[in-house]
């Protein structure tokens, strides 16, 4: 800030005009109040020995500051596969300095040209010329920060979750099945895709009640790509379901409740009905059913089965009609696939006959719908 620049050579004219003397009298009164707003720039702008200007002198090592860093800043960082790279060094200096404002940092070179203006009295109309400049470069850095981040989002991180969120059982229509291995990054905490997304995204947002929020900031709030808190959000709700706070596998807990056989089709009617998930079984018996537990340990490859058990007419003899689905990932749901959904808890399932055994029907309803904690809008 030197004397000869356009802002401290319109600030002085500013000045040296309200300087109007004693105007004390009647009649001269009114304009002494109306110009006695402009004392603190007038007193702001008094020169020095040098003629330079010892009170605008913070104010121009703050400028000072802010163009040395756009300089001589260090570079930006392009973050590496299996690295964490925080926000702040993907941000060229001028992203830096608008995130060191956002964030509202007492180092933050707004919150040094307030305290210059509470300094030295400069409110209202007489604080705008010096916040401006200030301003203007924050505002190109929070689209820098915004660019950048977009960026991030749709080159690394959604293609680091879309090929698992293709495959069964978040697509239910996918030939492919996800691996318990690649849930893995969807880990609270310790997952990698948790550290990746709080390693950038934290700084501008907020995490409330297990979900994530644009953070307000003093210059607003910034813009994200369309959908991406949305999804991260999902994802969270997916990771709350498959884990524990400790990072352990948690088993899925569904409550079942079987219909009664008495509404079974078929010729002879059931004596037992069973849905099993592995070593969890829930039987169904000609009574007034109630909910009962299912746990779907979804990491192992369990067999999962439906069916019937009856006693012939002619010889009583026990016999059995199921539908199974061999030791794969995610069987319970495959299994559910198989079947109807009337309704969102209301499934059904055909029961295939065999050595000239006709087809069965069978029904099961869940407390909640058991697709619920896997499902993903994208």
């Amino acid at each position: 800030m030197l004397p000869g620049g356009s802002l401290s050579s319109h600030l002085k004219l500013i000045a040296d005009n309200a300087q109007l003397g004693d105007l004390q009298s009647t009649y001269l009164r009114p304009l002494g109040e109306c110009i006695a707003l402009f004392q603190p720039l007038v007193r702001l702008m008094t020169p020095g020995k040098d003629d330079a200007y010892p009170g605008l002198k913070p104010y121009a090592e703050i400028l000072g500051s802010i163009v040395k860093e756009l300089d001589a800043g260090k570079p930006p960082i392009v973050p590496e596969d299996g690295k964490v790279t925080p926000l702040p060094d993907m941000l060229s200096p001028l992203g830096r300095v608008a995130l060191t404002s956002l964030q509202e940092s007492p180092a933050a070179v707004d919150k040094q040209v307030q305290q210059f203006l509470d300094a030295n009295g400069l409110a209202g109309p007489l604080s705008a010329p010096f916040q401006a400049p200030v301003q203007r470069v924050v505002r190109l850095g929070q689209s820098e920060i915004e660019h950048t981040l977009a960026e991030y989002w749709q080159a690394a991180l959604r293609p680091q979750v879309e090929p698992m969120l293709d495959k069964f059982p978040f697509n239910r229509s996918a030939e492919g099945t996800v691996e318990p291995r690649e849930l893995e990054q969807l880990k609270p905490g310790e997952g990698a895709f948790w550290v990746a997304f709080r390693s950038k995204y934290g700084p501008v947002c907020l995490e409330r009640s297990g979900e994530f929020l644009p953070r307000r900031f003093p210059h607003g709030a910034l813009s994200f790509p369309d959908g991406m808190l949305a999804l991260v959000n999902q994802l969270g709700k997916v990771s709350k379901t498959l884990y524990g706070k400790d990072g352990s596998r948690v088993p899925l807990d569904l409550r079942v409740r079987p219909l009664p056989l008495s509404a079974v089709d078929g010729e002879i009617p059931g004596t037992l009905s069973f849905l099993s998930a592995g070593k969890s079984v829930v039987y169904g018996i000609n009574s007034a059913p109630t909910p009962r537990p299912l746990q779907v340990a979804w990491w192992q490859p369990d067999a999962a089965s439906v069916g019937l058990e009856y006693s012939t007419a002619d010889t009583g003899r026990k016999q059995t009609q199921s539908l199974d689905v061999g030791e794969v990932n995610w069987s319970f749901f495959r299994l559910l696939a198989r079947g109807q959904t009337s309704e969102p808890r209301l499934v059904t399932w055909t029961l295939p006959g065999d050595s000239g055994r006709t087809s069965r029907s069978i029904k099961f309803e869940f407390v909640d719908d058991p697709w619920a904690p896997l499902k993903i809008r994208r």
